[in-house]
């Protein structure tokens, strides 16, 4: 047997790649993500967070813990406006209140002893009327300062939170005042109970796309319940003048007062279009011209043309398309990287008739 000697072997493989060469070349296909109308809904939201404070609420101040000398409402208590909420220390308004009244009693008293006697001159009685007139504001003065030591609610609704700092006998009810305690974040939250409204902010976007009446969804971190409400009210003044991206407050009622603890973080949806069994393509493989019209790449027989439809409702992730594409059309989402075979050469094919 004879052994190939290695000038041949050489030989013959730049032979056999030679007619491989010869017969056969690459060809370079390009390869495309592609998606097709579907029948789904379309829907646009306004998306945006806002915390559970109703419209009307009223943060009474308490002022300093040392000033508190009891508190007589609780938590969750109804209540009307003007209610007692609670007792400020008032030792010293109080002194001043009895002072400035028996110093008024006394000037009448005095008055009146004056006015009993005919040999009193009128200037005398004038001069004590006028000391009666000065020791009145004194004294009215005197129970205004110590009324304010008196809490009221300004508003009539529910007893939402009692803050009052430093104290473990802060319960409703409770005399207040201990020694050495010197924090002034104490506060009573009271909350309109009737008006289930709260206040959201959008930006200038946004505002644009909303109407009054819209259906409006919230829904909260570890809450089951969604609350549902409608936009009441639109400012057309933003919340901050002469903001380089203002936002805008709008007002949202909802349909029931909710059990959500006060200030709990909702995330607010805003339905602005919506229709359901729709001929639908994702929205990254369309472009939108206008309102009405839009384009689309679709991929034939390895060729891709530009192709204009018709839309419908444009939604977040998708568009509504009413004409100008079949179901069955092949629709170019994005270009991906392109694909080499190997091939017959086009005279091999036409030699085989392979085309």
């Amino acid at each position: 047997m004879n052994r190939i000697s290695p000038k041949q072997y050489v030989v013959g493989t730049v032979a056999v790649v030679a007619i491989f060469f010869l017969l056969f070349g690459s060809q370079t296909l390009p390869q495309y993500r592609t998606t097709n109308l579907v029948r789904g809904e379309v829907k646009k939201e306004i998306d945006f967070t806002t915390n559970w404070y109703p419209v009307g609420y009223a943060n009474v101040s308490l002022g300093n813990s040392l000033d508190i000398r009891k508190i007589v409402v609780k938590e969750g208590a109804t209540v009307s406006k003007n209610t007692m909420l609670a007792q400020l220390n008032d030792e010293s308004e109080y002194n001043q209140f009895k002072t400035a009244q028996a110093s008024y009693y006394a000037a009448i008293k005095a008055r009146n002893s004056a006015k009993a006697n005919p040999l009193t001159p009128s200037s005398t009685l004038d001069t004590l009327q006028g000391q009666i007139n000065t020791s009145y504001y004194q004294m009215k003065n005197a129970e205004v300062a110590l009324n304010r030591k008196k809490l009221k609610s300004p508003i009539a609704g529910k007893v939402i939170s009692i803050q009052v700092s430093d104290y473990s006998n802060s319960s409703a009810g409770s005399a207040l005042g201990a020694a050495g305690a010197t924090s002034s974040g104490n506060f009573i939250v009271i909350a309109n109970n009737k008006d289930a409204s709260l206040n959201a902010t959008v930006s200038s976007t946004d505002v644009a796309r909303l109407a009054t009446d819209m259906k409006v969804t919230f829904t909260a971190k570890g809450v089951d319940t969604v609350l549902t409400g409608k936009v009441d009210k639109i400012s057309k003044t933003p919340v901050t003048i002469g903001a380089e991206d203002p936002t805008y407050q709008i007002t949202i009622k909802l349909d029931a007062y909710p059990s959500t603890h006060f200030g709990t973080k909702l995330d607010g949806a805003v339905v602005t279009a919506q229709k359901s069994d729709a001929l639908i393509i994702q929205y990254d493989a369309i472009t939108l011209d206008s309102v009405t019209k839009g384009s689309v790449l679709v991929l034939k027989n390895g060729v891709v043309t530009t192709v204009t439809v018709e839309v419908g409702t444009v939604g977040d992730d998708a568009v509504e398309v009413t004409g100008g594409l079949s179901e069955t059309d092949s629709v170019v989402v994005d270009k991906l990287a392109d694909k080499k075979i190997i091939t017959l050469r086009p005279w091999i094919k036409n030699l085989l008739r392979l085309k």
